[in-house]
């Protein structure tokens, strides 16, 4: 008996508050009207008649109430956000936080985290050891796994291979002739720029063997050997298998 006093007294100074859906009703979504509630519930009914019967008339049933079941959400939810304005018009000292609070309660949805990560054979990584492990692995041994060249070995491949044309070029072709000019004259002031000729022939040294002198002096049979043989790259199996492949390209 006390109790219900108290509930009762407690009722009607306070009033009631219905939460959650399962309760009949859910207050954070305002469009969930009566008439919405209907329109959906005799779409799912109409659609229901439509698998059991299958008939045309029963497919244009369930069509009818599938559009009028979209009109009416979209009609509701119009009107919400008209009353959710009017209602930040008509009371701005509140209008900031409802603001953000709606902003807040639409976001919600779209910012979960992702908590469960696979790796490359589809095995589920379950500790964090197991997922930061995989940053220290080197690019050489990815690169490995997947048979493909580095990139500054194609480079290489490319820069070699245009060397290779220019030492063979005759005399009296202009690319060959700039390649072999020596300019002279006082070196321009700061760092020494990094040139063209320069990088090709430690190339052709680290890489061939072939030494600056005999390249400048136009050895155009130790460059064309030099590429047909290979490449001295690092590594162990990975430089063979990179070799045998820059053996095929030329």
């Amino acid at each position: 008996m006390f109790h219900a006093s108290i509930v009762k007294a407690a009722d009607q100074s306070c009033g009631r508050k219905v939460v959650g859906a399962c309760r009949g009703g859910n207050p954070r979504t305002r469009w969930w009207t009566p008439a919405v509630r209907d329109a959906v519930k005799l779409k799912k009914e109409s659609y229901r008649t439509f698998l059991a019967c299958g008939t045309p008339e029963a497919a244009g049933r369930y069509r009818q109430a599938k559009r009028s079941a979209a009109v009416a959400v979209t009609e509701a939810k119009t009107r919400t956000w008209e009353e959710f304005g009017e209602a930040m018009e008509n009371d701005f000292r509140t209008a900031s936080k409802r603001f953000w609070t709606t902003i807040r309660r639409l976001r919600r949805g779209k910012q979960c985290i992702v908590n469960t990560v696979y790796g490359g054979d589809g095995a589920l990584l379950t500790s964090t050891r197991d997922v930061v492990d995989r940053d220290r692995v080197r690019s050489s041994v990815i690169r490995e796994e997947l048979g493909v060249d580095p990139l500054l070995l194609r480079v290489e491949r490319s820069q070699m291979r245009w060397l290779g044309h220019l030492v063979r070029m005759p005399p009296g072709r202009l690319p060959g002739e700039v390649f072999r000019a020596r300019p002279t004259g006082r070196r321009p002031r700061g760092r020494p720029r990094t040139r063209w000729r320069d990088y090709v022939s430690r190339l052709a040294w680290e890489r061939l063997g072939i030494p600056q002198e005999e390249l400048a002096e136009g050895g155009a049979e130790s460059v064309r050997l030099g590429c047909r043989s290979r490449m001295r790259t690092r590594g162990g199996a990975e430089s063979e298998r990179l070799n045998d492949r820059y053996r095929k390209h030329d």
